[in-house]
């Protein structure tokens, strides 16, 4: 899957909020550290699933799902879930778990650690909201056994379903690029 498309205004608040990292956007770089840096794309579904599979204590669970590619994996696949509150607050999402799965069938497991998405409520069919995710490697497989570091995130949804002839009712469209250094 080629280089996803987002809305300017999206990529330059990518740019802003991803670019004061370890490395900025589309540079491929080591650390001193020795960690590998990993950029992506993907792009889904979201949906909101009121019966609450993670069990969170407010709220709803929130599951994504998107394939893409990214450095160091190739063709990617992830399903996310995490607990969401709706508020205009930050720290509206946790319990976060993300599963990378790379071209090869090697699999980073990502445990969220904070999420922020605002505006909470965008009732015009269309609206856009977006999310900033912090995640931490807890683990991997294959060559991505003993995979440590931190990953950041901008995810965007849109407030419309989907006309994907995948989508599932109640599925809206979902956009991530996620970038970090993982040591292995």
């Amino acid at each position: 899957m080629g280089a996803i498309g987002l809305v300017s205004a999206g990529t330059v608040a990518a740019v802003l909020l991803l670019g004061s990292s370890a490395v900025g956007l589309g540079q491929e770089e080591t650390s001193d550290e020795g960690g590998q840096y990993l950029y992506g794309e993907v792009a889904g579904f979201l949906h909101h699933n009121v019966e609450n599979p993670l069990d969170c204590d407010i709220g709803f669970t929130s599951e994504e799902t998107g394939t893409g590619s990214a450095t160091l994996l190739g063709a990617v696949t992830l399903t996310g879930r995490n607990c969401y509150v709706p508020t205009d607050t930050y720290q509206n999402m946790t319990k976060g778990v993300i599963i990378v799965t790379a071209e090869s069938g090697d699999v980073l497991e990502l445990e969220g650690r904070d999420g922020n998405c605002l505006p909470d409520d965008v009732p015009t069919p269309g609206g856009v909201y977006s999310c900033s995710i912090r995640d931490v490697i807890v683990s991997g497989t294959g060559a991505l056994e003993g995979a440590s570091g931190e990953i950041h995130g901008i995810a965007y949804t849109t407030n419309m379903q989907s006309d994907h002839p995948d989508a599932a009712p109640g599925d809206v469209p979902f956009r991530l690029i996620f970038e970090g250094l993982v040591e292995y």
